[in-house]
């Protein structure tokens, strides 16, 4: 989140689980700066960071190639199911964000909330599922 509120960027357990011990040393850099370096679009390399070689460029700039998957609160889950899907089989994404018309951050969606919603559809009053269908209820 930069200094208005605005969600620029998305860093979570899975981006730092399997990192390799001769990679350890990335943990030190700032979090944009790791995010950049580890999706290679920072423009350095991780032995030019061991190295030494500082990574160029501002949150901003380094984070911008790499957009955070949001939604709107009234975008329905049908159309969130196709985004998470669309930019998951590309960058193996586990969550939506759901941002307000500024972009600043309301909520998010995993896909453990997904998987929870689908497998206890059958178990929802009928009042409740036409609800699903429609703009994402946010409780």
């Amino acid at each position: 989140v930069d200094a208005d509120g605005k969600l620029i960027g998305n860093l979570s357990a899975s981006d730092i689980r399997d990192v390799p011990l001769q990679n350890f040393g990335l943990l030190l850099l700032p979090v944009y700066q790791y995010i950049a370096v580890v999706n290679g679009v920072a423009g350095v390399s991780v032995d030019e960071i061991a190295a030494g070689k500082q990574v160029p460029g501002t949150p901003h700039d380094l984070l911008a190639k790499l957009p955070v998957v949001t939604v709107r609160p009234r975008t329905t889950f049908c159309r969130m199911l196709e985004k998470l899907a669309t930019f998951n089989s590309n960058r193996g994404l586990h969550r939506v964000y759901v941002v307000d018309e500024s972009n600043r951050p309301l909520s998010i969606v995993t896909l453990t909330d997904v998987l929870r919603t689908i497998v206890r559809y059958d178990d929802i009053p009928i009042t409740r599922r036409l609800s699903l269908e429609g703009p994402l209820q946010l409780d």
